[in-house]
């Protein structure tokens, strides 16, 4: 079977980067967590269910005084169940904070090994992957301006969902698996 996907990416509109912000701030937590909230609260609506888990990416850089030096890519993605119950954003978000905490206390645990715990069975078909690519703002301070890229990103999962911070700006890109989803 080949690499194909359905991908489609938006930069957010500037405006609404700051609404999230300001409501992030607001709430006490960070983006990342109100952009999560979005990503279950859709899950919930397009499952037909109140109860949603997906795959949620997490940084497992070794957190030593040096960590930032060691090349590699290192991440991990674990399960992240929610209910999604009824009532308003601000309770909703709280929760998800609560849920993702709860998950990001076992980031280091293999996902092999908790895959192969489970029976080998997939534990979800979604991911929601959140990345702020701060070195780049780094380049600007320097005078640098990333002015575009291009990625190649191939999970396997039938929906991926990413959100990035690059060059100052966000961006949401969905991968589909159009084999397994309809785009």
């Amino acid at each position: 079977r080949g690499l194909e996907a359905a991908v489609a990416a938006v930069q957010i509109p500037e405006d609404h980067e700051r609404g999230l912000r300001d409501l992030a701030n607001t709430l006490g937590v960070p983006v990342r967590t109100l952009l999560l909230s979005v990503h279950l609260r859709v899950l919930a609506s397009l499952c037909g269910s109140r109860d949603v888990t997906t795959g949620l990416v997490s940084n497992v850089r070794p957190e030593t005084a040096d960590g930032d030096r060691a090349l590699g890519l290192f991440l991990n993605t674990l399960p992240l169940r929610a209910q999604m119950a009824p009532g308003r954003w601000r309770d909703l978000v709280l929760q998800v904070r609560e849920a993702e905490l709860g998950a990001i206390e076992h980031r280091y645990y293999p996902y092999f090994r908790l895959h192969r715990e489970q029976g080998g069975e997939p534990l979800f078909g979604t991911i929601c992957n959140y990345v702020n690519f701060h070195a780049y703002d780094a380049l600007e301070n320097a005078g640098l301006r990333l002015l575009g890229s291009r990625v190649h990103e191939w999970t396997g999962y039938p929906l991926d969902v990413s959100f990035s911070h690059t060059g100052g700006r966000l961006l949401l890109q969905v991968i589909v698996d159009p084999a397994r989803l309809s785009p």
